[in-house]
C-alpha cells in the first residue's frame, strides 16, 4: 500500500514542499497556505494519460507480450483485445472508460 502524501519543510528551498507522482512540488513558504494549496492538489489527482489511441496501447503492451511472454500467452492477449478493439476501434486513451471494458 502507498504512503499518503504528507507536506514537509525543505530546509534547502526553504519552503514546504509535497511529492507527487515521483515529482516534488513546491507549495510555499507560508505552512497554512501550503496546506491549503495541498488539500487543493489532492482534490484533483495529477493523471498523465497519453493521447494516443487505445489501439496503439494495445499493440505496444502486444509487442512487448510477444517478446516477454509465452506464445499461449500472447495469443489470450491477442485474441481478447481484437475483439476488444472491434467496440472501440477511434477511442483515445483519455477518453477509455470502466463501462467500455465491462460491456
Amino acid at each position: 500500500m502507498a504512503r499518503q502524501a504528507k507536506i514537509w519543510w525543505d530546509e534547502q528551498k526553504k519552503q514546504w514542499s509535497v511529492w507527487r507522482c515521483g515529482k516534488r512540488e513546491r507549495l510555499g513558504k507560508n505552512k497554512n497556505e501550503a496546506q491549503q494549496l495541498f488539500y487543493k492538489l489532492k482534490a484533483k489527482p495529477k493523471v498523465s494519460i497519453r493521447p494516443d489511441p487505445v489501439m496503439a496501447m494495445f499493440d505496444l503492451f502486444l509487442d512487448w507480450c510477444q517478446r516477454n511472454r509465452e506464445e499461449r500467452t500472447y495469443e489470450f492477449y491477442l485474441e481478447r483485445l481484437q475483439a476488444f478493439s472491434r467496440t472501440i476501434p477511434d477511442l483515445q486513451v483519455g477518453e477509455l472508460k470502466p463501462h467500455h471494458v465491462q460491456e
